[in-house]
């Protein structure tokens, strides 16, 4: 063991923040707004991405690489190949943690006979999975359903897993925690914004003070005032 700088010890190229909102939000379609899409990746768990084909997407968007994920071992698989791969890697987005999560506890509801352990093998799978992704130097952007959730003694609008432990363990592990909304501007129009900072009714966090309390949902926007 040796003393390291404070530099060393948190340095880490990337950002790793959850994105969660209520369906038909654009959390998906966020995905159209990342810097550059030939350094991209998409983990997918559920049929969602259709969103990126339907609309006015920018040019090159067909660039982003995708890997099918839905079982415990694809997720797995998907994790080790983007690791083998990193160095052509800036921003990995699992769409959606909520959804890993289900498929991985409706597994274990087919090979568990002891109720006891069907929610922390669940969770324990998930954590395991998440480590892995989150000690990756690259951008990692996990969207999430939207529930509510018990944090720290109010009940707020959270990103939403299965079992109790995940909504309150989860957020933890991340630097960055965006909700999607909708909000009402001055003149009475409402526009969709990405809040990174709490209130009573949304739970939402950052780290530092380069973004404001409601943003743009556009990430090529965040991550340059992220970097700056």
């Amino acid at each position: 063991m040796e003393f390291k700088s404070l530099e060393s010890v948190t340095d880490r190229s990337g950002y790793n923040v959850i994105l969660y909102g209520e369906s038909g939000f654009g959390k998906t379609y966020s995905i159209s707004t990342l810097p550059d899409f030939s350094r991209a990746v998409i983990i997918a768990a559920e049929p969602g991405l259709k969103t990126l084909r339907d609309n006015d997407m920018p040019e090159g968007i067909s660039q982003i690489r995708t890997l099918v994920a839905t079982t415990y071992d694809e997720f797995d698989l998907a994790a080790r190949l983007i690791r083998d791969n990193i160095s052509t890697i800036d921003t990995v987005v699992i769409d959606s943690l909520s959804k890993v999560s289900e498929r991985i506890l409706t597994t274990e509801r087919e090979r568990t006979t002891d109720a006891r352990h069907l929610y922390p093998e669940m969770e324990g799978q998930v954590m395991r999975l998440l480590n892995r992704m989150l000690d990756l130097e690259c951008n990692l952007i996990c969207i999430c359903k939207q529930g509510m959730a018990n944090v720290a003694g109010f009940d707020k609008n959270a990103a939403s897993f299965p079992g109790r432990q995940l909504p309150k363990n989860l957020p933890y592990e991340f630097d960055y925690v965006f909700a999607l909304r909708q909000r009402e501007e001055p003149d009475g129009t409402l526009t969709r914004c990405f809040q990174t900072q709490p209130c009573p009714v949304y739970h939402a966090k950052t780290r530092g003070n380069k973004l404001d309390q409601y943003e743009t949902p556009n990430w090529k926007n965040i991550f340059n005032k992220l970097n700056n």
